[in-house]
């Protein structure tokens, strides 16, 4: 037999009954049971792979809403962040701005500069949690980083302070 094959197999008595009183041959009726029950066109196998689709939509619609607050929630973080970014960078453009306008000043009128010094205690307050060493460490850095070459008497001893 081309395109057929022999199938051996043993079914209840019940069902080899009906079989025998079928008018068909064994092969027809076996045949037409077996397409009935895995044939594309039957009702009962296209309503489970019907289900088996809409699960699968359903699981997708899942994951994509998981997907877009996932988007919204790191969005709102990146936001977030950036207005941070942004704060920090203007505390430290208004720290190196309120900084410089003590050494400018230094420059210009030769004024001294010392930790007890009401203009130290300012920045320390603003921008150091308090701490004048810092504020005055950092200070005398950004004299240097801007070349100012301002003596370090200006910044040793009281005389002219602000």
């Amino acid at each position: 037999m081309s395109g057929k094959s022999q199938v051996k197999v043993y079914l209840p008595d019940e069902l080899h009954a009906l079989l025998n009183a079928d008018s068909r041959s064994n092969s027809e009726a076996v045949e037409a049971a077996l397409w009935a029950e895995y044939g594309g066109q039957k009702k009962a196998a296209i309503e489970v792979r019907l289900e088996n689709k809409r699960n699968e939509l359903e699981a997708a619609k899942t994951t994509l809403e998981d997907d877009r607050k996932n988007v919204v929630e790191l969005r709102e973080e990146v936001e977030r962040l950036e207005r941070m970014a942004d704060t920090v960078e203007d505390k430290d453009e208004q720290r190196l701005e309120d900084i410089d306008e003590i050494l400018d000043e230094m420059v210009q009128t030769g004024r001294n500069l010392w930790p007890e010094s009401n203009s130290v205690e300012r920045i320390a307050a603003e921008h150091y949690n308090a701490d004048r060493e810092r504020a005055f460490e950092e200070i005398k850095a950004r004299a240097e980083d801007r070349d100012l070459n301002i003596p370090d008497e200006q910044f040793t001893e009281p005389g002219g302070a602000f």
